[in-house]
């Protein structure tokens, strides 16, 4: 811009020759090290909460090993409070409306705006299990279970839930594990 006011051409100046490559070389060197820079600020984050689950995969949480939330955010109508985590029987997607909810042990329903992967971030694991991609249940609301074909599952929990929850062959081991304490 310089140059242009002043009415130099630019490509007959020394500065093509000079000064341009550092400058360049500059504003990469500053780029670089800002993007190394966040790259491990965001691995340190990653590994301070990155939990192995006990089928092998890694699952990134919230809170680190031991922490986790005490209430959740829910809406009824058009207000929003907080529902001790610990008064929650499970958390499921509604079939019709695609929705996420949860059903407290009173049997109260209420909208979430979270997905249940955002909802399985926030839980502790001891108290919590993802028994399929529709519903997460708290250990408290788990009745029985009941084997069905193939090594799969069946869940019963209290409240009671209006559809089947089947647990799949794959899923049935961890399950049992996990409810086997």
């Amino acid at each position: 811009m310089y140059f242009g006011i002043s009415g130099y051409n630019i490509l007959k100046t020394t500065f093509v020759d000079y000064a341009f490559p550092l400058i360049v070389m500059m504003i990469i060197l500053f780029n670089a090290y800002y993007f190394i820079f966040y790259i491990i600020v965001k691995w340190k984050d990653v590994k301070e909460y990155a939990v192995q689950n006990e089928d092998g995969s890694v699952v990134v949480s919230q809170f680190a090993e031991g922490e986790s939330k005490e209430t959740i955010l829910v809406n009824k109508g058009i207000k929003t409070f907080p529902v001790p985590i610990s008064q929650v029987a499970y958390f499921f997607r509604n079939q019709e409306d695609e929705s996420n909810y949860l059903r407290t042990f009173e049997r109260e329903d209420f909208f979430l705006n979270l997905s249940l992967e955002d909802i399985q971030m926030l839980l502790d694991e001891k108290n919590f299990f993802r028994v399929n991609r529709q519903m997460i249940v708290n250990y408290a609301a788990c009745k029985h279970y009941e084997l069905m074909e193939y090594g799969k599952l069946r869940l019963e929990v209290i409240p009671d839930f209006d559809r089947p929850i089947v647990i799949s062959q794959i899923k049935a081991k961890i399950y049992k594990d996990w409810y086997d304490r």
